[in-house]
């Protein structure tokens, strides 16, 4: 009877241990093995123990306890077989049932772990991080609390369940990533990490420190997983395979995917699961076949939707790739003497309820081709040159050095007011080096060196994808401190990748601000026979804290996507191009730049002077030496943090230049960064207006106006007059536009002319049109065929709805005439006028332009343009109504949209401050096709043009 009994218990004893564990029992009965065996069964009910605390933070994941480790165990028994398991060395099995139960323990977050990450600023990094994110999952989680003075709180609103669940939501997603080294921790001091008494005065510590690293292995990239040892001393004269041990807990672990992973009660802990939950739990219950043995792997699932069909072929995906690497490094892993092979993955299938399965290996799915995205950037006008490549370099390095400047005064306990004099020349520490060389081939060598923060490893992915950098929660964290005149643009923003318009190569040495490890980085064109790869090696050499980045511009690649509508310009003003234009971005940079040209040392290129910055409206003010002239009105210059971009402000009578240096560059600048968008909030005049009156009410004002000598009224005027339109503008409104449904019989009598309307006025045979007048639009009828308009087309304090009806006036005079030519150019106060004559005929004896008013024109044209009709060039005159084709302005034109006149194509192109003679036989046949003249004849006329515009003092380049 007792027999009986003893041989009941034995059976439930055995049906109670996995055969990994009675391999142990039996390999341990010597008297070296069984400190193995006795140490197993202390941690067997200590480590499960420990391993309930998961779902503290965990609820809402998949089970992580004793079950989930005593199916990895099954799962590596199905794979290797009974015979094999039994061949295992003692310490083999004793290690590989450590390493199943206790992988897991970093997910035991315990109180210490989460003060320890809120106190040292990880957590904060990664929540900051989230918040840049939408499309992350734990989004959402992060709209009950904000960010203040680098700490977390809840946003003021009651307490209430979903609040308290989003913090245990985002406490799990950051401490997931974490866990395979905090599982480590907890193995290499369970005492201090988990509370778990382990006695190990017995067994070697290294075995322990193994075990931890093989736990941490299970989580990281198969390489460190190579990078343990095949092979190690065990207890007594055996051996231990602790690569073999880690690759058999990563399959073991992967493979555990039936449908009984997750708790119904821990779930009923949270009020919602999250939605990766809810997909990883349909994961489980989507497995309709599971077979594992030593033959052959098959798993079938049915999904209930294309969603949980994506999670599961994902995990599908990572079983796939974790058996293909493990088979090609098989005799790397495998025991010495151990007879045994993984078995062949025959599939991993999967079904959606309702839904055709394509019969492709991969379901199919939308990529993006590279050559079609660099394409896109360089055409389609997103940039308006290439370089605008290079300007993203440069941008780059102010923006790294403008944090390093930043951080290095904080530490010195300096403090800036605003963009003044001590922090200019502070800045001038840090100055960045642009070197330009000329190879033998011809090829541009261009190199950018800085002394701001330098780059990470881990970082490189912000700077090689597109539109990251705005992710980089370290890099936000600083700039979020700072104050919102210093901070960098973030202007450009078009991505690293960019550079790759221009070259296949660069290459970036750095020194992280933080660390002392020095990296050369290669990185590769997606595009280049190399594919986009990217390369790292530590460099020995001493190297200051900053980045380097050089690369080669091959000869021949334009400059400009357009360089000119007939390619005329000749190829050797190219990088006096580049030049020219690194040192237009150096001249407001608060960082100085070096210019160095075939190793010669140009002078520093100093920042454009301002004359006040005004600390409420974070505006720099600025005025060019016309504000002295009344004939000048010219247009303002915006800059947006430094960086020049362009605008359709309606700022009036002044041309200053405005350096904006407040709010985000994504939501005041255009996707190309080249221009102010239209529908920011920010009124830009009445910006510029306040500004004004708090310059003139400071003492700067005073000193400036010093400055202007006898002209010292002048400018006063105009900076006044400026301030006043703005005011007035503002408080004016404009009657309801619907009464004017029939505007060609709308009367002429708000204007003074009671008994005319507009449809008198247009119909007049000859029409000369001013563009200046003292009043809003002044009449004088010269006979029943000609008549005189003069109109204020930039109306100082009259609604804009009369300066509508003046435009429309034109339009419709210039719809129903043949010609329009401009005859003159005159000034009247502050006005610049123009007059142009709308007629059914051309009359070369009106016009009273000469060569002398061509050549003040052009310094004011940008690239190539039309030039009004001068009398003389009959072979070269484009008519009125010729369309051109490439929307060119005409330089005359520029008060009236959508009209020309009778106009020469200019032979001229303006690249930066130079002017060159562009033409070829592409410009003459052009010119031809227009006009009709000989091609011989045009050649000639242009001759002459050239040879009279130098006569006239136009500096033409040779």
């Amino acid at each position: 009877m007792q027999a009986d009994k003893n041989t009941k218990i034995e059976i439930q004893m055995t049906r109670a241990m996995n055969l990994v564990e009675q391999q142990l029992e039996e390999k341990s009965r010597n008297a070296e093995q069984s400190i193995l065996n006795g140490q197993w069964q202390f941690d067997k009910v200590n480590i499960p123990n420990a391993l309930k605390a998961v779902s503290g933070v965990f609820p809402h994941y998949s089970l992580h306890d004793e079950t989930h480790s005593e199916s990895i165990i099954n799962n590596i028994v199905r794979m290797l077989g009974q015979e094999t398991i039994k061949s295992l060395s003692c310490t083999d099995l004793w290690m590989l049932l450590e390493c199943a139960y206790s992988h897991d323990l970093g997910m035991a977050v315990t109180a210490s772990r989460v003060t320890e990450v809120l106190t040292d600023g990880s957590f904060l990094k990664y929540f900051m991080k989230i918040c840049t994110d939408k499309d992350h999952p734990c989004y959402l989680y992060t709209q009950h609390f904000d960010v203040k003075e680098g700490k977390i709180y809840q946003k003021e609103a009651p307490l209430d369940v979903d609040a308290i669940d989003s913090i245990r939501f985002l406490l799990a997603d950051f401490f997931r990533k974490l866990h395979p080294t905090n599982s480590q921790r907890t193995i290499n001091s369970p005492v201090i990490e988990a509370g778990i008494e382990s006695p190990r005065s017995v067994i070697p510590t290294r075995l322990y420190i193994i075990i931890g690293k093989i736990c941490k292995a299970h989580g990281q990239a198969f390489d460190d997983v190579m990078s343990l040892p095949m092979t190690e001393d065990g207890i007594g004269l055996e051996e231990c395979h602790p690569r073999f041990i880690a690759c058999m807990l990563r399959l073991g672990d992967l493979l555990d995917i039936d449908n009984n992973r997750f708790s119904e009660a821990l779930n009923k802990t949270i009020k919602d699961l999250p939605v990766d939950s809810k997909l990883h739990k349909e994961k489980h219950k989507s497995i309709t076949h599971l077979s594992i043995n030593t033959r052959s792997i098959e798993i079938e699932a049915e999904c209930q939707s294309p969603k949980v069909a994506q999670v599961t072929q994902d995990w599908f995906n990572w079983i796939s790739d974790e058996f293909k690497t493990q088979t090609l490094k098989w005799n790397s892993i495998v025991p010495e003497g151990l007879n045994c092979y993984l078995p062949t993955l025959n599939y991993l299938r999967i079904k959606i309820a309702g839904y055709v399965t394509l019969n492709t290996s991969e379901k199919p799915k939308f990529t993006i081709d590279t050559d079609k995205a660099l394409e896109l950037l360089q055409g389609k006008n997103f940039y308006k040159d290439i370089f605008e490549a290079v300007r993203e370099i440069l941008q780059n390095a102010v923006d790294s050095t403008l944090l390093r400047i930043y951080l290095d005064s904080k530490k010195e306990g300096k403090t800036f007011t605003g963009i003044n004099r001590d922090f200019l020349e502070y800045a001038s520490n840090y100055p960045i080096e642009v070197r330009l060389k000329t190879s033998a081939d011809g090829d541009y060598i261009v190199s950018v060196s800085d002394r701001g923060m330098g780059l990470k490893p881990e970082y490189l992915t912000y700077l090689i994808n597109s539109g990251s950098s705005s992710k980089n929660v370290e890099k936000k964290l600083i700039i979020d401190e700072m104050p919102e005149w210093m901070r960098p643009s973030g202007v450009f923003g078009i991505g690293f990748q960019s550079i790759f318009l221009l070259t296949d190569k660069v290459e970036i040495t750095t020194k992280d601000y933080y660390e002392d490890k020095k990296m050369h980085i290669e990185l590769y064109s997606p595009n280049s026979p190399m594919k986009g790869d990217i390369f790292l090696k530590e460099v020995k050499e001493s190297y200051k804290k900053g980045l380097t980045i050089q690369f080669t511009i091959k000869k021949g690649v334009k400059f400009r996507r357009e360089k000119d509508i007939f390619d005329s310009i000749p190829n050797d003003i190219d990088r006096t191009f580049v030049e020219e234009k690194i040192r237009e971005y150096a001249s407001m940079s608060f960082v100085p730049v070096k210019l160095y040209v075939d190793d010669k040392d140009v002078v520093e290129i100093e920042r454009q002077k301002f004359v006040y910055y005004d600390p409420d409206t974070k505006v720099e003010l600025g005025f060019t030496e016309n504000v002295t002239d009344l004939n000048s009105n010219s247009h303002p210059t915006f800059y947006y943090r430094n960086a020049k971009v362009s605008s359709n402000s309606d700022i009036k009578f002044i041309a200053p230049l405005i350096n904006v240096h407040l709010g985000d560059a994504s939501k005041l600048l255009t996707i190309d960064r080249s221009s102010l968008r239209s529908d920011i909030d920010i009124d830009l005049s009445t910006l510029v207006s306040k500004t004004m009156v708090n310059f003139i009410n400071s003492p700067k004002f005073n000193n400036y106006m010093k400055t202007m000598g006898d002209k010292q009224s002048k400018a006063l005027f105009k900076l006044l007059g400026f301030v006043e339109y703005v005011n007035l503008k503002d408080k004016i409104k404009s009657d309801d536009a619907s009464r004017w449904f029939d505007i060609q019989e709308f009367s002429l009598k708000d204007f003074g002319y009671k008994d005319k309307t507009i449809h008198d006025v247009v119909n007049y045979k000859k029409i000369h049109f001013k563009t200046v007048s003292e009043r809003p639009l002044s009449l004088q009828f010269l006979s029943n065929d000609e008549i005189i308009i003069e109109a204020n087309t930039m109306p100082f304090g009259i609604p804009s709805i009369l300066s509508d009806i003046i435009i429309l006036i034109f339009k419709l005079a210039y719809d129903k005439h043949t010609y329009c030519y401009c005859v003159k150019n005159y000034n009247l106060h502050f006005f610049v006028g123009t007059e142009f004559v709308l007629s059914d005929y051309f009359d070369e004896s009106d016009i009273e332009l000469n060569m002398s008013t061509i050549v003040s024109q052009l310094p004011r044209t940008t690239g190539r343009s039309y030039l009004s009709y001068i009398p003389g060039y009959d072979a070269i005159r484009i008519p009125t109504k010729v369309k051109d084709g490439f929307a060119l302005e005409t330089v005359s034109s520029s008060f009236f949209s959508d009209f020309s006149e009778e106009k020469i194509l200019s032979p001229f192109v303006r690249i930066g401050n130079n002017t060159y003679d562009c033409r070829n036989e592409q410009f003459y046949d052009y010119v031809h096709s227009k006009n009709g003249s000989e091609i011989d004849a045009i050649k000639v006329a242009y001759d002459r043009f050239v040879k009279e515009a130098k006569e006239a003092g136009l500096k033409v380049q040779d």
